[in-house]
Protein backbone atom coordinates (compact mmCIF):
# COMPACT_ATOMS: atom_id res chain seq x y z
CA UNK A 1 0.00 0.00 0.00
CA UNK A 2 0.93 3.52 -0.88
CA UNK A 3 1.77 5.72 1.81
CA UNK A 4 -0.92 8.38 1.50
CA UNK A 5 0.98 11.49 1.88
CA UNK A 6 4.35 11.77 -0.13
CA UNK A 7 6.98 13.02 1.80
CA UNK A 8 7.75 15.86 -0.84
CA UNK A 9 6.14 18.71 0.20
CA UNK A 10 7.01 21.98 -1.36
CA UNK A 11 7.66 25.14 -0.14
CA UNK A 12 10.84 27.02 2.69
CA UNK A 13 9.49 25.02 5.89
CA UNK A 14 8.73 21.38 4.95
CA UNK A 15 7.76 19.90 8.34
CA UNK A 16 5.77 23.21 8.81
CA UNK A 17 4.18 22.74 6.02
CA UNK A 18 3.46 18.86 6.56
CA UNK A 19 1.68 19.86 9.89
CA UNK A 20 -0.03 22.18 8.92
CA UNK A 21 -1.70 20.27 5.91
CA UNK A 22 -2.30 17.33 8.30
CA UNK A 23 -3.93 19.67 10.29
CA UNK A 24 -6.20 21.20 8.37
CA UNK A 25 -6.81 17.57 6.59
CA UNK A 26 -7.69 15.75 9.70
CA UNK A 27 -10.14 18.64 10.92
CA UNK A 28 -12.02 18.21 7.11
CA UNK A 29 -11.57 14.81 6.20
CA UNK A 30 -14.85 13.82 7.22
CA UNK A 31 -16.57 16.85 5.96
CA UNK A 32 -15.00 15.89 2.31
CA UNK A 33 -15.44 12.36 2.37
CA UNK A 34 -19.21 13.29 3.05
CA UNK A 35 -19.35 15.43 0.05
CA UNK A 36 -17.84 12.43 -2.04
CA UNK A 37 -20.44 10.32 -0.93
CA UNK A 38 -23.37 12.76 -1.08
CA UNK A 39 -22.11 12.34 -5.36
CA UNK A 40 -21.14 9.29 -5.16
CA UNK A 41 -23.28 6.99 -3.02
CA UNK A 42 -21.49 3.51 -3.62
CA UNK A 43 -18.86 3.51 -0.27
CA UNK A 44 -16.14 1.53 -2.22
CA UNK A 45 -16.13 3.59 -4.99
CA UNK A 46 -16.82 7.29 -2.50
CA UNK A 47 -13.54 5.47 -0.73
CA UNK A 48 -11.40 5.12 -3.81
CA UNK A 49 -12.62 8.61 -5.03
CA UNK A 50 -11.88 10.33 -1.65
CA UNK A 51 -8.15 8.84 -1.92
CA UNK A 52 -7.56 10.20 -5.16
CA UNK A 53 -9.10 13.37 -3.86
CA UNK A 54 -6.82 13.16 -0.68
CA UNK A 55 -3.47 12.58 -2.82
CA UNK A 56 -4.71 15.74 -5.02
CA UNK A 57 -5.23 18.47 -1.69
CA UNK A 58 -1.52 16.75 -0.80
CA UNK A 59 0.30 17.46 -4.00
CA UNK A 60 -1.63 21.18 -4.13
CA UNK A 61 -0.98 22.09 -0.79
CA UNK A 62 1.53 24.80 -1.93
CA UNK A 63 -1.28 26.38 -4.18
CA UNK A 64 -2.97 27.03 -0.54
CA UNK A 65 -3.49 30.77 0.45
CA UNK A 66 -4.35 30.20 4.58
CA UNK A 67 -7.26 32.22 4.17
CA UNK A 68 -9.52 29.92 6.96
CA UNK A 69 -11.50 28.70 4.12
CA UNK A 70 -9.13 25.08 3.90
CA UNK A 71 -12.87 23.13 3.26
CA UNK A 72 -13.95 25.54 0.49
CA UNK A 73 -10.38 25.19 -1.39
CA UNK A 74 -10.75 21.68 -0.42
Amino acid sequence: MQDPLPTQAKGPNQDGDQQAFIKLFTANHRRIFGFVVSICPHWADADEIFQRVSLVLWEKWPEYQDNGKFLAWA
